[in-house]
């Protein structure tokens, strides 16, 4: 089952339909980074099974649908489609006669997925079922992607069997093992719970048989305890209702004396609040006074420390003016010194200039002598350079004019080659361009076609979305009747039940048929003597229900026995037991009475005899002809009257029920016996029956319309998203149709283009070649000229070299002699400047001792004036301070006056304060005793309404009604509460028995045993049949591990030393006497090293090593292709010679598809794909063929 094919739709960056064919032998794909090699493995691991979006390289199952580019939009689905090739019938049976086989997956960004094998949908399952054990899967050992060699190299033992297995044909074995562990447990867990419900129902069984005697004497003790509960509640609630009168008038007292104390507390409040306000106007006085008085101490503190400040500014003056008289004296001596050493270095500077200027004059004579000469050089050298400049413009002129000459010889041919290659390009665009109007031509009828194709797929999608709408709202239709069906079953179900239920209990007979009914089968003894109640055997119409029910009364509850003398004993059981009473009417009646006999002569006209308006049971006749034989059926009273006057021999008996005897007794009102609920009740439940039968049959049409319309649904929806995928390649060709059509339209605008190009490009360049002949004879006339002019300039120059030499000597000696006298003028120069820069220097210092001379006295001045003014302001300010201190005297004793007034106020205050206290701690006492009665009257209160509540909802009687009817001396408390305990301890005694339904559950229980009995056996039995099948697989599974692992042992121990040129490996079992779950680790010692896990290998010798162990399982299982995603990066250039040696050792026998960077690896392939990415974001192939 090799590859032919693989189809990617809308996969990752795969946004066409992209097919890749893949022939016998290697085949590469190849391509920079991230242009989609890796998304191709993808591709086929995720169509094989692949369910875990990370092995896929992703978060979510929708990444892997294009998400868009910046030219795309994202698509709605990704499908990939693979095609094996089924040559050796390797595939299962029901693929055999299959010579390809596809499989397809698909996904839609709702998550929705599907999966076809040949076209036909089917199951993930079914798709893994169909690699099992040939080497194929998405986690199998035929695809081993980046990454995926590491994992088999730090694969733990357990992980590494799994290679092993899958070569041993291991995996479906193991998968109906689990299949099979799996059934195992949920049989066992059925049978524990089948023997657990088989437990209880014995339980229920045995317990059933002794319920149903209890319940009359519930009823009785029930009735007991009704009276003696109402009697001590009654005198409960009369107790409560006292003591909630007197706590409610100490309640009043105690909320009196409060109210007094709360006016007392607000008045006492209010004075306070006027005694707050007089002391706070006190306290804001105080306040005002002590800030004025603390202004006060502040000014005085602060003008002593100026008056102290002041002084010692004196002080420091004095030491200013001593240190300037002192510097004075220093600076006069400067003064002194500095004048004298101006005097000295203004008499050198004169001697230095009348030097200087007698060496001016002589530097003047030499330098004009220089000068001339210069001159002279200058007009030589402007000469000079004239005539370079003109012979270097002649021979610039004459190359120049050589090049023009070469370069039009080299254009006029160019021009007569493009001459002659345009006339070709002409030819070639018109027929290009006949070309393409025919294929523009073809391409409009394409695109004609396909927009009438994908208008019919619009209206057919219309249709059948229109379609679905209307199944999809007959499917809402149908299950909203469905389920309207279903509740009216159920309630149908529930009144029948209810009925039923009432019918098994005998309600509304007397305790003593009740009794006798419920009794039975035991009462029988298997002699079936008790044939059911007179109501069981005759059904009339619903208009004589009332008639037939007022004339039998309660002889619908006679029990029909086959003879007297079973009703006999059954009085005598009644009557031993204390059941109560009940009639018995014997089978076979000795004076059976015969109305028709008797009476026929007589017979009103008027009057039907009721007998015959009654249908009867088989067998029941004679019992029924006793007991109606005589009753005639009349319309109303009076004509009941009218007949009984005529005849009295009869039972009247009216439609309403009313009757008139043969006495003469008229007998009517509202019917309540117990006998008209007999007949009613039987009709009922036959007519429930008929309404629930005819539900049944119509929720089955229901629910045979809701699954064909279901099923015409989904066929529509399977349509429907046929034609939309269909739709969608109809858009896409259309958009492609549509953008050669473009792009044709475009290509014949450029030849046309072209053409007129070609055309303006002839006539330019006939005319530009004529005028490149013209210009070279010209220039070639030129060039003679320039060569003669080019020989007088050469001569010329000569001679004038000739005299600029000379002149450069007589310059030359000239300025050594000038230079000279320079030097000695400079030297000159920097004496006088040197001198002059003393001398400035020494006036600055001399200005300098001036100004601090001047500057001194301006201190001393300066510092008296401000000693001076500093002790005027002394003076005064001891003035201020005294006036201050007389002023802070009297500030104090009015701070003390307004202090005592404040003290006054403050105590007053306290006073108010102690009252109210007072007040307040005897209002505050009382609330204890408010709240605690409160607490108790509310407590009475609760009391008296859990007590009212409690009766009414359990007897529906208001106490406040019945609290009189019950008195302590009828009923003494101690003793009716004795009474109510015992009876009611034995209320609940007997509850724990009791089962009003206890015959039904014992028949139902019988039948569930006898079930779940057989479920039982059943489950027994498939548990031996599975471990059976348990030991059968894992004896092969066995058997088939260890032939498989000495083989690949073997063959590894081969393999490796070929690839590492040397060395020895091995795989070792982890635990050999466990074949079914030991783990395998693997060995390698690469030549001149010591053995070691294959974990302390470097890089290349773990890719080396992972090689050699998938090599050997090819041996053993190669798999019908295998896919190497970059298993070769990690190889040197020698190593990746060994691995391509072996893919062409290996490659006859399987098909490798591998993906490369490397060029050795390229170069074995027979078919290269080259993967690109044209458009940013989507992959593009490209396939070359190599022989």
């Amino acid at each position: 089952m090799k590859i032919k094919a693989v189809d990617i739709l809308g996969f990752k960056s795969f946004f066409k339909k992209t097919s890749l064919s893949f022939l016998p032998g290697i085949t590469g794909l190849v391509g920079p980074n991230g242009c989609g090699k890796s998304n191709v493995v993808d591709a086929i691991r995720w169509a094989l099974g692949e369910q875990s979006a990370k092995h896929l390289r992703g978060s979510l199952m929708e990444d892997v649908i294009f998400n868009g580019s910046r030219e795309k939009k994202p698509l709605g689905m990704a499908e990939v489609s693979l095609t094996f090739a089924n040559d050796n019938g390797n595939a299962p049976v029901q693929y055999k006669e299959f010579s390809e086989i596809e499989i397809t997956r698909r996904v839609f960004r709702n998550g929705e997925s599907e999966y076809y094998i040949n076209k036909t949908a089917c199951r993930l399952k079914d798709i893994t079922e169909l690699f099992l054990d040939t080497g194929v899967g998405a986690k199998a050992y035929s695809i081993i992607e980046q990454g995926r060699v590491d994992t088999i190299i730090n694969s733990k033992p357990q992980e590494l069997r799994m290679l092993i297995e899958e070569a041993a044909g291991i995996s479906k074995y193991k998968v109906r093992k689990q299949e099979a562990l799996r059934k195992m447990d949920a049989t066992r867990q059925n049978l524990l719970r089948v023997k657990d419900v088989l437990g209880e129902i014995e339980k229920q069984i045995s317990s059933l048989r002794y319920q149903a005697q209890k319940l009359k004497r519930f009823k009785g003790l029930k009735d007991r305890i009704r009276i003696l509960e109402l009697a001590l509640t009654s005198q409960q609630y009369a107790a409560l209702s006292n003591q909630e009168f007197l706590k409610q008038t100490e309640l009043g007292k105690l909320k009196d004396r409060q109210a007094f104390l709360m006016a007392e507390i607000n008045s006492v409040d209010a004075d306070m609040v006027a005694k707050k306000t007089n002391l706070q106007a006190e306290e804001e006085k105080f306040t005002a006074l002590e800030k004025k008085s603390l202004e006060l101490e502040y000014s005085m503190r602060e003008e002593e420390n100026n008056s102290a400040r002041r002084k010692e500014k004196i002080n420091d003056l004095g030491i200013q003016s001593e240190k300037a008289l002192k510097e004075m004296d220093e600076n006069l001596s400067c003064l002194q010194l500095e004048e004298e050493e101006i005097t000295k270095s203004e008499a050198l500077k004169n001697q230095s200039q009348a030097e200087l200027q007698e060496m001016e004059a002589l530097l003047k004579g030499e330098e004009e002598k220089l000068s001339q000469l210069k001159k002279d050089f200058a007009l030589i050298r402007s000469d000079l350079e004239n005539r370079r400049e003109q012979l270097f413009e002649a021979r610039y002129q004459i190359s120049r004019r050589e090049n023009s000459i070469d370069h039009g010889k080299q254009t006029k041919n160019e021009y007569k080659r493009r001459l002659e290659r345009n006339g070709e390009e002409g030819g070639e665009s018109q027929e290009q361009y006949e070309a393409l109007r025919t294929k523009h031509a073809s391409i409009i009828r394409e695109l004609e076609k396909s927009r009438q194709d994908q208008e019919l797929l619009e209206k057919e999608k219309a249709i059948c979305t229109d379609k679905i709408s209307r199944l999809e709202q007959e499917i809402k239709e149908v299950t909203e009747a469905i389920a309207t069906g279903k509740e009216n079953l159920a309630r149908f179900e529930s009144q029948r039940d209810s009925i039923q239920e009432l019918q098994k209990n005998f309600e509304g007979c007397s305790d003593g048929v009740r009794c006798i009914m419920q009794k039975k089968d035991e009462l029988e003894k298997g002699r079936d003597g008790l044939l059911g109640l007179t109501a069981d055997v005759i059904e009339t119409d619903p208009r004589f229900e009332t008639a037939v029910e007022s004339v039998l009364g309660e002889k619908l509850q006679y029990v029909i026995v086959k003879s007297q003398a079973e009703g006999v004993e059954a009085v005598e059981y009644l009557k031993a037991q204390s059941l109560g009473r009940g009639s018995f009417i014997p089978l076979e009646i000795e004076k059976p009475f015969s109305f028709v006999d008797k009476h026929e002569s007589s017979l009103s006209p008027q009057a039907t005899p009721l007998i015959t308006l009654v249908k009867v049971k088989d067998g029941f006749d004679q019992i029924i002809s006793y007991l109606l034989g005589d009753a005639l059926l009349v319309e109303d009273l009076p004509q009941a009257l009218s007949i009984w006057k005529q005849t009295d021999a009869h039972t009247l008996v009216t439609l309403s029920g009313e009757i008139v005897d043969p006495r003469g007794v008229i007998t009517g009102g509202n019917q309540n016996g117990a006998g008209s609920r007999f007949l009613k009740r039987k009709r009922e439940v036959n007519e429930l029956e008929e309404k629930l039968s005819f539900l049944t049959q119509e929720l089955r049409d229901l629910q045979s319309k809701k699954e064909e319309t279901t099923g015409d649904l989904e066929e529509k929806k399977r349509s429907l998203k046929e034609i939309e995928y269909r739709l969608i390649q109809q858009k896409l060709s259309l958009q492609h149709t549509e953008r050669d059509l473009h792009q044709n339209q475009g290509e014949i605008e450029r030849v046309q283009k072209k053409t007129e190009f070609l055309v303006l490009e002839e006539r330019k360049l006939q005319g530009e070649l004529a005028e490149i002949e013209e210009d070279l004879e010209k220039n070639l006339f030129e060039l003679e000229a320039l060569l003669s002019r080019q020989a007088l300039l050469e001569e010329t120059f000569s001679v004038l070299q000739s005299k600029e030499k000379e002149c450069q000597e007589k310059i030359d000696s000239q300025e050594t002699g000038f230079n000279h006298y320079k030097n000695v003028l400079m030297d000159l120069k920097a004496r006088i400047s040197s001198l002059t820069s003393t001398l400035e220097l020494r006036q600055k210092t001399r200005e300098n001792c001036i100004y601090e001379i001047e500057k001194g006295k301006r201190l001393r001045e300066e510092a008296e004036q401000q000693a001076a003014l500093l002790r005027e302001e002394i003076t005064a300010a001891t003035i201020r301070m005294d006036d201050m201190s007389r002023l802070f005297q009297a500030h104090q004793e009015t701070l003390n006056q307004q202090e005592n007034k404040l003290e006054e106020a403050r105590h007053d205050l306290r006073l108010h304060e102690e009252r109210l206290k007072v007040g307040q701690q005897e209002f505050n006492s009382l609330n204890p005793s408010i709240q605690e009665l409160d607490h108790e009257l509310a407590q009475f209160s609760t009391e008296v309404r859990f007590l009212e509540d409690k009766i009414e909802s359990k007897y529906h009687v208001s106490l406040h009604e019945t609290a009189d009817q019950f008195s302590a001396e009828d009923y003494p408390i101690e003793e009716t509460q004795t009474k109510l305990e015992k009876f009611e301890r034995a209320q609940e005694k007997m509850m724990e028995g009791i089962n009003f339904n206890a015959e039904r559950e014992y028949e139902e229980q019988v039948e569930k045993h006898q079930f779940y009995r057989s479920q039982a056996e059943d489950l027994s039995n498939a548990l031996d049949s599975l471990q059976e099948a348990i030991q059968k697989i894992n004896r092969t599974s066995r058997e088939r591990f260890r032939d498989t692992f000495y083989k690949v042992n073997e063959n590894f121990k081969e393999i490796l030393p070929l690839v590492f040129t040397g060395g020895k490996g091995e795989l070792i079992l982890t635990d050999e006497s466990d074949l079914l779950e030991t783990g395998v680790e693997i060995m390698v010692q690469p030549a001149g090293k010591s053995l070691r896990h294959i974990s302390l290998l470097s890089g290349g010798e773990k890719a080396l090593s992972a090689i050699s162990l998938l090599f050997a399982l090819y041996l053993i299982k190669p798999t019908p292709f295998c896919l190497l995603d970059e298993v070769d990066s990690p190889l040197d250039d020698a190593n990746v010679d060994r691995f391509v040696a072996i893919l062409r050792q290996f490659a006859p026998n399987s098909q490798f598809i591998v993906i490369t960077h490397n060029k050795k690896t390229m170069e074995i392939a027979d078919t290269l794909y080259g993967i690109t990415m044209e458009e940013p974001g989507v992959s593009k192939v490209v396939s070359v063929r190599l022989n």
